[in-house]
């Protein structure tokens, strides 16, 4: 349990600290389009250059059309260091080296589910059978069976 302790301390510094970095991205990102433009006219101003009116307005509105991209840099850094995170994880999890199939339930011929003539579906108001998606439905599962039903959200 301490080891198990001790792994779950790293953890938790790891997505403290990207969480932290996170934030910071997000604060970047909103407030890099006023901090471009006004750094810009800073310089612009510092560098010996009159600033106009309309320098300025022209310089503004550059910086508003840049200023999705702008925000996206660094939402950008900090998707691309999760994506490394994952890629690591992943690389590490497919490197293991194979293990056998285990056995999950013994297999035994006894019957544990029976349905037969069984009508299934959604039924629509005012109509009962016009929902049915099956009919004459017969289904015998066994114990230690494994059994899927597949098909989109709704579909029955």
């Amino acid at each position: 349990m301490v080891k198990l302790d001790a792994i779950r301390e790293i953890e938790l510094k790891y997505i403290k600290k990207y969480r932290l970095l996170h934030v910071t991205s997000i604060a970047t990102g909103r407030g890099s389009p006023v901090l471009s433009s006004m750094a810009t006219l800073l310089f612009y101003v510092l560098s010996g250059n009159t600033l106009t009116l309309a320098d300025a307005y022209a310089t503004i509105s550059v910086f508003q059309a840049l200023r999705l991209s702008l925000i996206m840099v660094p939402l950008g850094l900090t998707s691309s260091m999760a994506f490394d995170v994952t890629l690591k994880r992943l690389d590490e999890y497919l490197e293991r080296p194979e293990k056998p199939p285990a056995t999950l339930v013994k297999d035994t011929s006894e019957v544990v589910l029976e349905l037969k003539g069984c009508k299934i579906g959604w039924p629509i108001y005012g109509n009962n059978d016009e929902g049915v998606i099956l009919r004459a439905l017969d289904l015998s599962l066994s114990s230690g069976s494994i059994v899927a039903v597949v098909g989109r959200v709704g579909s029955g």
